[in-house]
């Protein structure tokens, strides 16, 4: 099955009210992206935005959990805001460079730099969204 990731801009009480199903069919600005978690995808696709070498403690995408339902999950975590920002300023000439070199990270299982150039903008919607009263958040289930 996988990590199921559904990004997603949402004021905090509109993230709350996502902890056990996810951002389900709303107007909330949302991106399904199997796969990309926060701390170390998410993380790998800033660094490479900053044009640096990912390093966790820099480019950890995940900032502060909501309380979850329980252990297991499923959480929803609010993105750090350098994160969502460096996203958010994304320039669509550098999409498929950004693509080729997020693809590079060993933790994908074989993506294709076309599905990510496809991804990035996506998440760049989601990003420009979290501004103002909201923020930009992951739920993630595992």
């Amino acid at each position: 099955m996988g990590i199921l990731t559904d990004y997603f801009a949402a004021t905090p009480a509109e993230a709350a009210a996502c902890q056990e199903h996810g951002p389900l069919p709303t107007d909330l600005p949302q991106l399904a992206a199997k796969w990309v978690e926060p701390t170390i995808l998410l993380g790998q696709l800033w660094a490479a935005v900053d044009g640096v070498k990912y390093n966790q403690r820099r480019h950890r995408g995940d900032e502060e959990m909501l309380e979850p339902s329980d252990e297991e999950g499923p959480w929803v975590i609010r993105i750090r805001e350098e994160c969502r920002a460096a996203i958010a300023g994304i320039p669509d000439e550098r999409i498929p460079e950004l693509a080729a070199k997020w693809s590079e990270a060993e933790e994908w299982m074989r993506p294709e730099p076309d599905w990510l150039a496809k991804l990035i903008p996506e998440l760049r919607v989601v990003a420009r969204a979290g501004i103002g009263d909201r923020a930009m958040y992951v739920w993630i289930c595992l």
